[in-house]
């Protein structure tokens, strides 16, 4: 599977899996303040497995709408 085609909003979570939605919540602040719309997609892309929630990484990625010219 790959990534639908556009721009992309991401950040970057560390961290315990309960914690994502303040990645969410960072994007949609971004995206709202930026005056950019979704596109309608998100994903998650998760890293490499570690024991220490401390250093798991899970990207947050938000499709967005073309932007106005």
């Amino acid at each position: 599977m790959s990534a639908p085609p556009g721009e992309v909003a991401t950040t970057a979570h560390y961290g315990d899996y309960s914690g994502v939605a303040g990645a969410y919540a960072a994007l949609e602040q971004w995206r709202a303040g930026d005056g950019r719309r979704p596109a309608g997609v998100n994903w998650e892309v998760y890293g490499d497995w570690d024991d220490d929630p401390a250093k798991r990484r899970t990207g947050v990625c938000f499709l967005l709408e073309p932007a106005a010219r």
